[in-house]
């Protein structure tokens, strides 16, 4: 296989000291969506460049000009699940991917990601790991796992909570973007660029003198990603607000529910908010919600717990076969939900001793 078909490129870039240990994803025609392979080749790899003292910076970046990451190939999940009649495949996909995500996030020395275009799901996680995460304007975020009859996973149960602003609770519900500079105003982002900064920033990063001290290290990225700042003053979410805030102090799902009604019978931002949610898997809203609620004070390492073991109770519901296959697999966009309790299928995790202990 050669590296233009290796679906993940490593590459260190040094200027004669430490080096900058890059990752780049490399399905750019797939919007570099995640599978098995390139989680476990991550993984094996983070955990070298993590005790490599060669390494001084990790920075993750996507190929192409549409995506960093669209999120986790689930269509292969469901595929292969069919098709070997297990969750096998399932298991071992999300536990390398989670790992991967909380490598990222324990990497002992300074993490960069270079977010443009679709930033989604899988792609979250990768990013929201990292000490400095930089977005373009023209990167669009989203957590869209309800729209699939899925949940909110790649630990969004701890960074929801840590955002600047209120908006946990309407993005992990409708899957609803968020664009540009708002992405920055949230607090997803740490920076944003235009994306015509994206390859002088990967440039001037490589050229960085690292002291191999992480905390001056860092200083040295702060210093070169604010030069490069791009300042955009239209955010349409910023406007939202008061909404927001509104709705977001829901504490029970109908509440939520009737607030945003309300708001999407005036207001055209609202109005899609609504049209989303109203779309999504109602096993998948309601049991999003419970998470939400109960994830505040949450770290990241029990996120990571939840995860795990979720992700395989979602992974067997009906719901998300149902949505992988309206929106992956048939593109019919016309998934048929099951209102709740599939008749032989126990769809509620918390019925499981262990999830309760965690939960």
């Amino acid at each position: 296989m050669n590296l233009e078909t290796k679906p993940v490129l490593f590459s260190e870039q040094s200027l004669g000291g430490p080096a900058v240990g890059i990752v780049e994803l490399n399905r750019p025609k797939a919007l570099n969506s995640l599978n098995l392979e390139i989680v476990e080749l991550m993984a094996e790899r983070l955990k070298e460049w993590a005790d490599d003292k060669n390494i001084a910076c990790l920075v993750i970046k996507g190929c192409g000009e549409k995506a960093f990451c669209a999120g986790g190939d689930v269509k292969s999940v469901v595929v292969h699940t069919k098709e070997d009649g297990n969750t096998d495949y399932a298991h071992n996909f999300f536990a390398n991917e989670y790992k991967v995500d909380y490598l990222i996030h324990a990497f002992p020395k300074p993490t960069v990601v270079l977010a443009h275009g679709f930033t989604m799901g899988g792609g979250m996680g990768l990013m929201m790991g990292c000490d400095f995460r930089v977005t373009f304007d023209n990167t669009v975020i989203a957590m869209p796992e309800t729209k699939i009859g899925f949940y909110p996973d790649v630990a969004a149960s701890y960074f929801l909570h840590r955002l600047k602003q209120p908006v946990a609770k309407t993005l992990a519900l409708s899957g609803v973007t968020m664009k540009g500079a708002d992405i920055l105003w949230a607090g997803f982002a740490t920076h944003c660029l235009n994306i015509k900064n994206y390859e002088r920033a990967l440039v001037e990063i490589t050229k960085i003198p690292w002291s191999g001290q992480v905390e001056e290290d860092k200083e040295k990225i702060k210093d070169l990603l604010e030069a490069l700042s791009h300042h955009d003053s239209v955010k349409d979410w910023q406007k939202q607000l008061n909404h927001l805030q509104e709705l977001e102090a829901s504490t029970r799902l109908e509440d939520f529910v009737s607030k945003l009604e309300s708001l999407a019978a005036d207001d055209k931002f609202w109005f899609k908010v609504n049209e989303l949610f109203q779309k999504a898997s109602p096993t998948s809203r309601s049991f999003s919600w419970e998470l939400i609620e109960r994830s505040k004070n949450w770290s990241r390492e029990h996120a990571t717990l939840i995860d795990e073991s979720l992700a395989l109770y979602f992974s067997r519901h009906p719901d998300f076969y149902e949505g992988v296959r309206a929106l992956l697999i048939d593109k019919d966009q016309s998934p048929k939900w099951h209102a709740g309790k599939a008749p032989s299928f126990d769809w509620n995790p918390l019925q499981d001793s262990r999830l309760k202990e965690l939960f």
